[in-house]
């Protein structure tokens, strides 16, 4: 591994890291699929019920999520650096920053969720920061991940039909983040719909991924 082409590390890392990172965004208690039970919109309290009764699978997941998140975002960073003087490589340099922003985000989000899970902190304080980090870092990451997609669909080894399908995955996302902050009790609503994107750019990294693994 530590001869392996800097691309197909990239490759393996863009197939490998969204997986990890979406799998347990899905599983993780109080997610999409329910796990734990379901928060009604921004219930704070009703979060810190659900990761306490839930703590490992909690801590578990928040642990994993970011180095999924890492993974994919090395990735992207090694996938887009090969953009280098053609097209799309200046959009797919902007998202870069776009795409650490939110990860950094999600990340603090997760170390909160840690020590809510392991009864270190219990204060619904720490959920209502964690509610406001989230809706800035996905909205920030559905922005990104359209002008990636947008980079992508201008290159002729991308399958544009996929990158266009995940143009409009993304400005979903950045949406429907976006109006978040005035339609709280939507909350489970708009998590589940940004699952759904998530997973749509799951499949496209993960084809992606396969296409420079395989050169």
């Amino acid at each position: 591994m530590t001869s392996m082409d800097i691309k197909k590390m990239g490759g393996y890392c863009m197939m490998i890291g969204p997986v990890i990172a979406v799998a347990c965004y899905f599983i993780q208690p109080g997610g999409v699929l329910g796990i734990g039970g379901t928060v009604d919109g921004y219930d704070a309290a009703g979060v810190v019920s659900i990761l306490v009764a839930n703590s490992v699978l909690g801590i578990i997941t928040s642990l994993l999520i970011p180095v999924g998140l890492l993974l994919t975002l090395a990735g992207i960073i090694i996938w887009v650096q090969g953009w280098n003087g053609s097209n799309g490589y200046g959009l797919g340099m902007i998202s870069i920053p776009m795409a650490t922003t939110a990860i950094v985000g999600w990340s603090i989000g997760s170390a909160l969720s840690i020590v809510i899970a392991a009864g270190i902190a219990s204060s619904t304080a720490l959920v209502e920061a964690f509610f406001g980090i989230n809706i800035i870092s996905t909205f920030i990451f559905g922005a990104g991940s359209t002008l990636l997609a947008i980079g992508a669909a201008s290159r002729s080894e991308v399958n544009s039909n996929f990158a266009n399908v995940a143009i409009v995955a993304g400005a979903i996302v950045g949406i429907s983040s976006a109006i978040a902050p005035f339609a709280t009790s939507a909350g489970t609503a708009i998590q589940m719909i940004s699952g759904l994107c998530f997973f749509i750019y799951t499949l496209w990294f993960i084809v992606l991924g396969r296409a420079i693994t395989s050169k």
